[in-house]
């Protein structure tokens, strides 16, 4: 881990400094555990309602870490899809110690596949995630936290490997992660503008960004600029994110597609996040909602045609 070791230290540092969880996401921690407890190895708190802790309506956001996909699911078909198209996401619903309704959507994984998406050139949906803003709020042991921090500094300096190639001779840490994180936006449907999205993220924790940026580059300048490794924009780094908008897309809707299989009122959702990301609604018929994975390729196709693509 030497060449992460710096990266490590600025995660773990910013765990330990981290805000406190508020009452209504430990609320929906308890009742992501009630309900799947004997696989899970970590879990993480991220997304909006992380950096607006106290703003009890927004929906909590969790990445739940399982050991395997034969511990969760039943079916081989299931744990196939698992493997093939992960993460497996999941609504539900509680309430916190003030009898607030906390809705809740967590996204489950094995930690062994979480770590190789962290590494890999197209893991845009975990390191561009998991670059942003955090929290490891319960890990099954010390060695398994280890893992897991380890994990999300891998995810940072595969954000940061990606970027540079972007950049020119210098940057500031705003306009570098403002970048990538707009090109990861890119790779996904999206109603959002990217760079106006990516804006918002930045600026909402500018001092965890900095830090990741000085935890890859070194300390800035008295300007606050970084030097570029490369020097200059690399040809090959926006053929890898053109690589990474082509084969992007197709996966978020083969996401939605599989979600739409696996919980209750599930079409609906899938429905809503398509509208969500893509500012296009489908109109299903009867047919295609009682058999959504049967209907598959038609509901795919509409979602071309309809203009779902971004």
């Amino acid at each position: 881990m030497s060449s992460l070791e710096p990266i490590y230290r600025a995660v773990r540092s910013q765990q330990d400094g981290g805000p406190e969880v508020a009452a209504s996401a430990a609320a929906a921690i308890e009742a992501v555990f009630q309900k799947s407890d004997a696989v899970i190895l970590g879990m993480l708190f991220y997304g909006s309602r992380l950096r607006a802790s106290s703003d009890a309506g927004k929906m909590v956001d969790l990445y739940v870490l399982i050991d395997s996909y034969e511990a969760f699911h039943e079916s081989p078909l299931r744990r196939l899809a698992s493997r093939l198209v992960p993460p497996d996401v999941f609504m539900l619903t509680t309430e916190d110690d003030l009898g607030r309704t906390v809705s809740i959507k967590y996204s489950v994984i094995t930690l062994s596949a979480f770590e190789r998406l962290s590494r890999g050139k197209l893991g845009t949906s975990i390191w561009g995630r998991f670059s942003q803003p955090v929290q490891v709020v319960k890990a099954r042991d010390e060695e398994t936290r280890t893992r897991i921090l380890t994990a999300l500094a891998q995810c940072m300096e595969s954000f940061c490997l990606a970027t540079e190639g972007l950049m020119g001779p210098s940057f500031t840490a705003r306009e570098f992660c403002r970048e990538g994180l707009a090109q990861c936006y890119r790779t996904e449907l999206r109603a959002e503008r990217p760079y106006a999205r990516a804006e918002e993220i930045v600026a909402s924790n500018p001092g965890w960004f900095e830090r990741m940026v000085s935890s890859v580059y070194g300390s800035p300048d008295e300007d606050g600029q970084y030097r570029s490794p490369q020097g200059r924009r690399s040809r090959a780094a926006r053929g890898w994110w053109f690589l990474r908008r082509l084969t992007g897309k197709p996966i978020t809707v083969l996401r939605v597609i599989k979600g739409a299989l696996t919980f209750e009122h599930a079409v609906d959702y899938a429905l809503d996040k398509l509208e969500k990301h893509s500012g296009v609604r489908l109109h299903l018929t009867d047919a295609q909602r009682r058999r959504p994975l049967l209907w598959s390729p038609v509901l795919l196709w509409k979602a071309v045609r309809s203009g779902a693509w971004r």
